[in-house]
């Protein structure tokens, strides 16, 4: 598997961590048929944020690295 690969895969489950963490934190209980639709694209808009944030911060990191 290539090294960007990793990468993605690791960046995928800490955004999936801190997004369960933080609803488990808070009591939320994911019931699909009780979330509309609004409340759904609101949640992936979220989630898309953190995994460009995540992956902003590391590849700043790598690039750091490498310098």
């Amino acid at each position: 598997m290539s090294k960007n690969k990793d990468f993605e895969n690791v960046s995928s489950q800490i955004v999936d961590m801190i997004v369960g963490s933080t609803l488990k934190k808070h009591g939320v209980k994911l019931d699909p048929q009780k979330i509309d639709s609004k409340e759904k694209e609101e949640l992936r808009r979220i989630v898309n944020n953190l995994q460009e944030s995540v992956d902003a911060f590391t590849k700043k990191k790598d690039k750091d690295k490498k310098e």
